[in-house]
């Protein structure tokens, strides 16, 4: 058994395009120094007190901001309580209206399912 001789195929020459060329900057590292000062650095007695003063009044902004915040968060959160006892007792309506409804549509035609009542019944 021979095999058949299979065509040639000869793909298309494709030559990439070069990459453009630039030049990179220039670039030299400070050179390294041992000479570390690791001590804590003092500031002078003048501008610590200024800073003293000044974080002073820093610090008194933020608690009135703070004791107006604590206020109103509290207020908020009282009011959340009474929306939420306000949400269950318009739940609790809304369950006695549906019981009401199923109630008075099981004598109507279709049943609780269907409920077919006038245009004027309210419900």
């Amino acid at each position: 058994f021979e095999k058949p001789d299979l065509p040639k195929f000869d793909a298309p020459k494709f030559e990439k395009p070069d990459l453009p060329k630039f030049d990179l900057p220039k670039f030299t590292p400070p050179p390294p120094s041992s000479s570390y000062d690791f001590s804590p650095s003092s500031p002078s007695p003048s501008s610590s007190a200024k800073d003293t003063s000044v974080q002073d009044a820093l610090d008194l902004v933020a608690r009135d901001k703070s004791l107006a915040f604590k206020l109103l968060d509290a207020d908020a959160r009282s009011a959340e309580k009474e929306a939420r006892a306000l949400r269950a007792k318009a739940d609790r309506a809304r369950g006695e209206a549906r019981d009401a409804k199923n109630e008075a549509c099981e004598g109507r035609p279709g049943g609780k399912i269907l409920c077919l009542r006038p245009l004027n019944s309210g419900y």
